[in-house]
């Protein structure tokens, strides 16, 4: 593709990608009965392919709303926040922006996904997110309809490589500020910026760690719960339902698996803190200024699951994100116990 025809179908997408009007509801119900919101002045980092049902769930948190539809739109719940509480979120926005920075007070709220499965959801997806791909294969989110562009029926397995590369440092980049795509350079990933990529993960790390709640988008139920205790939020039925599903693709799954799961991720270190930071919120020692404050169902008291809270949050800061997961250790214990049993995890 020449430079001017690359240029004009960058610039289609662009058009294309246009904030959609929608309807406003206006059925909905104050939530009067629940204490105050927890999380205010809210930061929402959504990373691609990671649940966009998930801000329905924090919409309800913050702004102690109810509507009788199941799944809103960002641009539907959008306005709810303008009209009913708008200092509520400093970043609620449509499509899926970066986190520019994150300032004292503000309460930032992400889920991560398994790396090589949410780049697996992306590439049938209509290439999501490497605007690069898209524009060169004439494709956007969500035209033509996900998994249908001719490009389907004949891409190489380089064009996976491409792809997994060009998104492999997604939520690194975005908990710093940048693209989740890596730039283009000679018709495929830019090396260079690929290579930098790999130098962001201390900082994401960093960041995400002063990060109010994070998610994992692979156990969303333990998400869901987590969450819920925390923000003092009862869930309903349809929260732990699949109300966008993505698409399933008739053929060439397997393949596409086998080549996304060859390559190296940049964000498969970012993804292993986020695995650490769900199992300290299941007993309650996150965030940790805070350690012990919110107890999940069935873990133990408020004393107990602070009890020795300075040393373990020590050491993850610390060990950064090396050794197993704490996930299996912390869930499956209680309070203090499951602190321990994570930090030795840890520490191993």
């Amino acid at each position: 593709m020449s430079t001017a025809k690359f240029s004009s179908a960058l610039a289609k997408f662009k058009a294309q990608q246009e904030k959609p009007k929608k309807k406003c509801p206006n059925d909905f119900t104050q939530l009067s009965n629940l204490p105050p919101p927890v999380f205010t002045r809210v930061a929402w980092l959504h990373v691609p392919k990671t649940s966009s049902g998930f801000a329905n769930v924090l919409f309800r948190a913050a702004c102690r709303l109810q509507t009788p539809k199941p799944f809103l739109e960002v641009v539907q719940v959008q306005c709810l926040i303008a009209d009913h509480c708008p200092k509520t979120f400093v970043q609620f926005d449509w499509g899926h922006k970066s986190l520019r920075s994150l300032r004292p007070g503000m309460m930032a709220v992400t889920l991560l996904r398994e790396p090589w499965q949410r780049a697996v959801s992306g590439f049938f997806h209509n290439l999501h997110s490497c605007r690069w791909m898209q524009a060169r294969y004439n494709m956007t989110g969500n035209r033509p309809r996900a998994g249908t562009s001719p490009f389907y029926k004949s891409f190489t397995d380089d064009d996976v490589k491409t792809y997994a590369d060009c998104v492999s440092a997604c939520s690194v980049r975005m908990t710093t500020g940048r693209l989740c795509s890596v730039p283009m350079r000679n018709r495929g990933v830019d090396q260079a910026a690929l290579a930098s990529s790999w130098r962001l993960v201390k900082a994401a790390n960093e960041t995400l760690r002063r990060f109010a709640f994070v998610g994992i988008t692979d156990e969303y139920e333990r998400t869901l719960k987590a969450f819920a205790a925390m923000s003092k939020t009862p869930l309903i039925e349809s929260d732990f339902k699949v109300l966008r599903k993505g698409v399933k693709p008739e053929r060439d799954l397997e393949r596409v698996e086998a080549i996304v799961r060859s390559r190296r991720h940049v964000d498969d270190e970012l993804y292993a803190t986020a695995k650490q930071i769900l199992a300290l919120e299941e007993v309650g020692q996150w965030p940790p200024a805070a350690a012990g404050k919110y107890q999940a169902t069935g873990t133990g008291g408020a004393g107990g699951a602070g009890a020795g809270a300075g040393g373990f949050l020590s050491d993850i800061a610390s060990i950064g994100v090396r050794g197993p997961s704490l996930a299996i250790a912390a869930a499956t214990g209680t309070g203090a116990a499951a602190a321990a049993a994570a930090a030795a995890a840890a520490r191993s």
